[in-house]
């Protein structure tokens, strides 16, 4: 009887995952054996268009960390820096207020009397 072989995944385990702006970000932690330090990596998922998907992969910091949850808060940041640096702070907001139907209602009423 033949044995079958199992793989084991080869994609770490996530251990956070976030929505931002439009983008999920997960992270994972990984302790590294030599320094018993931790360090972070982040992958981040958005649509660029109705019919672009884009999967990024950003590059692991060169900061390790005492407590694997200090490098997951650490990367989820420069998940979120890389985020709005690239859409930009101003993204979806207006130098303008918002107008709603009930506020030009009332400026109507204000301009009859």
């Amino acid at each position: 009887m033949e044995e079958k072989l199992r793989l084991k995944p080869t994609l770490p385990r996530v251990t956070v995952a976030e929505r931002y702006r439009n983008h999920l970000i997960f992270v994972t932690g990984d302790l590294e054996p030599e320094t018993n330090l931790w360090t972070a990596h982040a992958h981040i998922q958005f649509n660029e268009s109705s019919r672009t998907f884009r999967d990024v992969w950003l590059p692991s910091p060169t900061v390790r960390f005492e407590t694997k949850r200090q490098s997951e808060e650490h990367m989820m940041k420069e998940a979120k820096k890389w985020i709005d640096d690239k859409i930009g702070d101003s993204a979806g907001r207006t130098l303008y207020p918002k107008i709603t139907l009930k506020s030009v209602w009332r400026w109507i009423l204000n301009k009859s009397d």
